[in-house]
């Protein structure tokens, strides 16, 4: 597996695609600090989180 930077890359695949969103919409309006689809880090899954995950779809930079 490769570990990339990516905001998106929830599964730590190098590749930010439908298994990522998957894991963010199961996470979806969960709050706190352990919200894996949290992708800004404001404590909510939500809008805001699919907007950066899909700003990034596809395969992670090198």
């Amino acid at each position: 597996m490769t570990v990339c930077d990516c905001h998106g890359d929830l599964t730590g695949d190098g590749v930010v695609n439908a298994a990522d969103l998957g894991v963010l919409l199961s996470s979806w309006g969960l709050t706190g600090p352990s919200g894996v689809g949290d992708t800004n880090h404001d404590g909510l899954v939500n809008a805001a989180d699919v907007s950066i995950l899909l700003s990034g779809w596809g395969a992670c930079p090198n």
